[in-house]
């Protein structure tokens, strides 16, 4: 059975091929890349079933004082998705992925939307209403509802390995 893909930022469809992982050529670069362009990919539905809705891709590798997220994304709402990609040959990144996404979660509650938008214009060239596509009227809404989430700590995070 084929399986295709569609990537959302290149609008293109491509056939999904079958990668052994065993494979030391792969790296967390794979991964990071298979998100940013589908971010559907991420079962979120079966995480939260709240989280039942298109995510847009923010960028790959956001700098914060923390380091840089691998992926960051986020919805219509101005909710906040923090990907944090691991190969999981090293068990012992297991117990430090956990305390890295936490630190990046730490470092977003004291960002406001300018600081988001900035980090996101920097690795994307495309500020977040160009992503989410909204008009001025809605995405008003949408910088108060992200203000909100940050100050709150109200940022998902997913681990995908």
């Amino acid at each position: 059975m084929n399986c295709a893909i569609h990537n959302q930022q290149s609008k293109t469809t491509s056939l999904l091929k079958v990668i052994d992982f065993d494979q030391t050529d792969i790296q967390e670069k794979f991964l990071q890349e298979l998100i940013d362009g589908n971010p559907g990919l991420i079962p979120f539905d079966e995480i939260d079933s709240s989280l039942d809705r298109e995510f847009f891709s923010f960028g790959r590798e956001i700098r914060t004082k923390a380091g840089p997220i691998d992926n960051l994304l986020g919805d219509a709402r101005g909710e906040i998705v923090i990907v944090e990609t691991k190969l999981w040959r090293n068990p012992e990144s297991r117990r430090k992925v956990v305390a890295q996404i936490f630190d990046y979660m730490k470092e977003l509650t004291k960002w406001n939307f300018e600081m988001l938008d900035a980090a996101v214009r920097n690795a994307t060239k495309k500020s977040i209403q160009e992503i989410t596509g909204q008009d001025d009227i809605e995405f008003q809404d949408y910088i108060d509802n992200t203000e909100r989430n940050l100050k709150r700590g109200k940022i998902h995070l997913v681990l995908l390995g």
